[in-house]
């Protein structure tokens, strides 16, 4: 249940251990009824990132989904799969049964009308989280994005919170300004295609997972305020 991750801390390689507390064949998937999900498939990918989006799911209440086994980049051949771009989301035919069982999950989980946050791991740079509702590259109108059409209302105050948040590390917070609408192949447009809920991927700067104990954990607690208005609100 544990890995062993070489991680960067100011250009030293450090060896990082991670525990992995799984339940699905793909990694971890929580159900607490809630009308807020929370995905990461970036987990297996990315040096701490499943713990943050993991701890900031247990804040929020929210139900939770993350990748803790495979990539495309893995050594292992049995792992080198794709969960974020790739086609087979979109077939009836038999598919790989991690596939399949990420496709009963989301629908287990997302309801009509409900929330779907698809978290992605993004540069260290001057940008603390961008916010991607699938519109083109520098648009910065959220109703423009094809993935997120109710209660745009509560998605402005969350980036109006989340601007304050960022400048209080001297960041910011952008909307569509590095990334847009993703492939095809994309789950978020299976997400989209098939549940119908509001979809918003955050992009989150992946140097605050390397932050020492005290400010890695607030950053999650401002998080968690931050996003806590995608929660039982309506416009």
């Amino acid at each position: 249940l544990f890995r062993l991750r070489n991680v960067k801390f100011s250009g030293v390689d450090k060896a990082g251990l991670e525990y992995i507390d799984s339940n699905r064949s793909y990694g971890k998937c929580i159900n607490r009824d809630s009308d807020l999900t929370i995905i990461n498939l970036y987990a297996s990918i990315q040096p701490f990132f499943g713990h943050f989006t993991h701890v900031l799911a247990d804040l929020l209440g929210a139900n939770y989904m993350s990748n803790e086994v495979y990539s495309k980049l893995s050594f292992i051949k049995e792992k080198q799969l794709n969960l974020i771009n790739n086609k087979d989301y979109f077939e009836d035919r038999d598919i790989h049964f991690s596939l399949s069982e990420i496709k009963s999950d989301l629908n287990m989980l997302e309801e009509k009308g409900k929330t779907c946050l698809f978290f992605v791991n993004a540069a260290d740079n001057e940008n603390l989280l961008q916010f991607n509702t699938g519109a083109v590259v520098g648009d910065s109108d959220f109703d423009k994005g094809v993935f997120y059409k109710e209660n745009l209302n509560q998605l402005h105050k969350v980036f109006d919170n989340a601007v304050e948040m960022a400048q209080l590390y001297e960041k910011k917070a952008i909307k569509h300004e590095k990334s847009g609408n993703p492939d095809k192949d994309h789950l978020c447009w299976y997400i989209h295609q098939e549940n119908n809920c509001n979809l918003l991927m955050l992009h989150v700067n992946v140097g605050i997972l390397k932050k020492k104990a005290k400010v890695y954990y607030q950053h999650i607690q401002e998080f968690a305020h931050c996003l806590s208005e995608l929660k039982n609100k309506k416009d």
